[in-house]
């Protein structure tokens, strides 16, 4: 879903009606406003209002034996909206298999689409669809209780909920593509990964979020917000989950039932506490450094990429103070440490001079700044005395998410 909303042909957002966006012009009758219909992003995000189930007559709910024109004929006949598009999240396995089997462009399958966009991309070679004889030979044997066996099986129309079999190896390198966006070739739009991790309901408790498709949860410990997606069919319990500002990916597969969701506690309080100390520690370890020749640092500095209109939208004064280099921003007389930035080009010469500086936040300072800069504390700013443009191989002028050591 999020791929095809990269592609400006089809004309698809996530704010585009479900109803708009496929071949067939699914509508759900919606008692509340019969002219609203889910969004594709309500759709994802167990906030459309519909049935957690599909309507699988004749068939049993699971192993869902039906064509996709039985089932689009049994939705337009009977399925009603239970709860408003866009309140309270109300799972639905419906709405994932209608994803699934209606947003694949015409002449191909949900399978052969996510085959093609995703899985080949990223070389993911121990994922895929149907039962085939490699398939099979692979496939761990799944159990119903202690020692009921349960055979392979097809989920029919619902297919796309959970018809594909896997390896832990490939779905960690999917959420790392998730995790490292364009940079992994998966997307091609900047911003996409963001919005796909991005949570879209607080929960009453106000310790867990819905997104499109994660049901988040905040570590205690640590804060982070952990995205995470659990499923069970008969015989089999899968678990992705992952902490993007950590590059942190766990993925489990169980051969039975299990509490996907409590592991997943389980397995980030070892993972994500050793973690976080360890850059505490690093943090605390950070020391700037201070110039040779501070005096010729003194002046009006200005963030070079910071502008809007040609109006510079983030400025500092620079002067010293008990012999160090200290910076004032806007009415905040506040002292922060400065390092002369050491850059080598293509040729091993260091550039950079007496025009440029580096401004480092400690995170324990930062609450006194501006929002610009609380944003993005524990990182460097790159100040031009100048203002005139400058290229530095290796470098990108402004804000970096990076922490340093």
């Amino acid at each position: 879903m999020y791929k095809l909303s990269e592609d400006t042909s089809n004309d698809i957002s996530l704010e585009t009606p479900f109803s708009e966006a496929t071949a067939n012009r699914i509508t759900f009758v919606n008692h509340w406003n019969n002219t609203h219909q889910p969004t594709l992003r309500q759709m994802a995000s167990q906030r459309a209002g519909l049935p957690r189930v599909a309507p699988c007559y004749g068939s049993d709910v699971l192993l869902c034996n039906v064509s996709n024109e039985e089932m689009i004929q049994h939705i337009n006949k009977t399925t009603t909206l239970k709860a408003k598009p866009g309140g309270i999240p109300s799972y639905s396995n419906l709405a994932f298999a209608l994803l699934g089997n209606e947003l694949a462009p015409s002449g191909t399958t949900f399978a052969q689409w996510v085959q093609q966009n995703i899985l080949n991309p990223l070389n993911l070679t121990s994922t895929g669809f149907g039962l085939d004889v490699n398939t099979e030979a692979n496939a761990a044997t799944g159990y119903a209780g202690e020692n009921l066996a349960v055979g392979n099986y097809h989920l029919g129309w619902n297919m796309p909920c959970g018809g594909m079999s896997s390896s832990v190896e490939d779905l960690n390198t999917l959420s790392q593509a998730i995790m490292n966006g364009t940079g992994s070739g998966l997307f091609q739009v900047q911003g996409t990964a963001e919005e796909l991790m991005a949570p879209v309901y607080l929960n009453p408790s106000g310790k867990t979020m819905f997104g499109t498709p994660w049901e988040m949860y905040f570590h205690s410990d640590t804060g982070y917000l952990v995205r995470r997606k659990g499923g069970n069919v008969p015989g089999y319990t899968a678990l992705v989950a992952f902490v993007p500002e950590l590059k942190v990916s766990l993925s489990v597969l169980w051969s039975g039932q299990t509490d996907e969701f409590g592991a997943s506690r389980l397995a980030f309080d070892h993972l994500l506490n050793p973690i976080n100390d360890m850059l505490k520690d690093l943090a605390a370890k950070e020391e700037p450094l201070q110039p040779e020749n501070p005096s010729s640092f003194v002046g009006t500095f200005s963030s070079s990429n910071l502008t809007k209109d040609g109006s510079v939208l983030a400025s500092a004064e620079i002067f010293i103070y008990e012999n160090k280099l200290l910076l004032k921003v806007g009415l905040l007389g506040l002292g922060i440490y400065l390092r002369v930035p050491e850059w080598v080009d293509s040729s091993s010469v260091v550039v950079g001079g007496s025009t440029m500086l580096q401004m480092w936040v400690s995170r324990t300072i930062s609450t006194c700044f501006s929002l610009e800069m609380q944003a993005f504390i524990d990182s460097f700013v790159v100040f031009d005395k100048t203002l005139s443009t400058f290229s530095i191989p290796g470098l990108v002028p402004g804000y970096f998410w990076e922490r340093t050591a």
